[in-house]
C-alpha cells in the first residue's frame, strides 16, 4: 500500500514492499478532495505533489520522522513537526490548486 487516506489525514508509504526501494505513482484520489498527483520515493527522500480544489488542512503520516520538510520550496520550521512520524500541515493551495510538499527523510 502506497497511500492510505481518510478525511484530513494521508499516510504516505504505510506498507511499501521492501523490494520497492524507489518508485513513482501518479493520480491517487484521496478522501477530502485531495489528489496525490505524483508520489516519488527513493532512499532518503519522498516527494509528493498534492492538489485540491479547496484549502486543506492535513495530517500527513510518514514512514519515518523527516529531517526537513519543504512546501513549495520553503522550509517548514521544526516546531511545526509533530512528535513521532506525524506532520501536521495546513496550507492554501493557491489559484492553481497545487502544492508540492517535498519531504526529506
Amino acid at each position: 500500500m502506497l497511500v492510505q487516506s481518510s478525511i484530513g489525514r494521508i499516510s504516505v508509504l504505510p506498507a511499501r514492499p521492501v523490494e520497492w526501494k524507489s518508485g513513482c505513482i501518479e493520480g491517487i484520489a484521496c478522501r477530502g478532495q485531495v489528489l496525490v498527483e505524483r508520489l516519488r520515493w527513493a532512499p532518503g527522500s519522498v516527494t509528493a505533489i498534492l492538489r485540491s480544489p479547496k484549502e486543506v488542512s492535513l495530517e500527513i503520516v510518514l514512514p519515518a520522522r523527516p529531517k526537513a520538510l519543504r512546501i513549495d520550496g520553503n522550509l517548514v520550521e521544526g516546531g511545526n513537526l509533530a512528535t513521532g512520524e506525524r506532520v501536521l500541515l495546513s496550507w492554501s493551495l493557491g489559484s492553481r490548486g497545487r502544492s508540492r510538499p517535498s519531504i526529506d527523510l
